[in-house]
Order: C-alpha cells, then sequence, then structure tokens
C-alpha cells in the first residue's frame, strides 16, 4: 500500500484528511518540516519522498518543466500525481485525488520515477 506526501500547494488539512480516511498514511510538509515547510526547496521535499518512497501529490504542475526538480524526480524515482491546474479549492483538490485515488495506487504499483496528472475522470501520465 503506498504512502503519500501532501506538497504544501494542497494545503495541510482537507486533501490529507480526505485521502487519512480512505486508510492510508499521509504525510505532510507540515508533518515533516514544521515552520520550514513555506521556505522548503522544491529539490529538498522531492528528495525525501523518493528516498522513502512516498508517492507526492501536489498542485504544482510545472515541476515537470523545471531542470533542477525533475532531475531530482528522475534521481530518486519519485512517484509523483499533480493536478494540471492550480485554480481548484481545496474540497475540489481533495475531490480529484480521493475520485482518482484507485487509479493512483494502481500506477503505484509500478516502479517510479513518473508523472501524472490528475484529471476529473482519470490520471495521465506526463512524464517521461
Amino acid at each position: 500500500m503506498p504512502e503519500f506526501l501532501i506538497d504544501r500547494s494542497l494545503g495541510r488539512h482537507i486533501v490529507p484528511e480526505k485521502i487519512r480516511a480512505r486508510g492510508y498514511t499521509v504525510r505532510t510538509l507540515w508533518s515533516l518540516y514544521g515552520d520550514r515547510e513555506e521556505t522548503l526547496a522544491d529539490t529538498e521535499f522531492l528528495r525525501h519522498a523518493g528516498r522513502n518512497r512516498w508517492a507526492v501529490h501536489t498542485a504544482d504542475a510545472r515541476i515537470r518543466r523545471r531542470p533542477h526538480e525533475l532531475a531530482v524526480v528522475e534521481a530518486e524515482r519519485v512517484q509523483l500525481f499533480a493536478l494540471p491546474s492550480g485554480g481548484l479549492r481545496g474540497v475540489e483538490q481533495a475531490q480529484r485525488f480521493t475520485d482518482n485515488l484507485d487509479r493512483i495506487v494502481a500506477a503505484c504499483r509500478l516502479p517510479g520515477p513518473f508523472i501524472y496528472s490528475v484529471l476529473p475522470r482519470g490520471i495521465q501520465r506526463r512524464w517521461p
């Protein structure tokens, strides 16, 4: 069963609580880093997630376009699931992830690295 790390872009409460309610272990950047959460480099938490085999959930789909972050995703074999747009409210973000949770869990059975977009009715591989 995969464990998840929720990026600060998805908040500390709504998304993590909805996924926990489905029986999964969920960590947030706040639970791991406390006040450092706001200034933490994405490369740091991506490295931490990859080394611990935690699948990352984020609203930051631009990670795949940033060479330093993508290099960490690749080197640490990160499994990353991103919303394609950041305009959703917390409840809508949570719904998007929980509606696709079975698909996300199935994708996590494959080895990383990879990046998927989390869409209204499915997930779509974006990288590699």
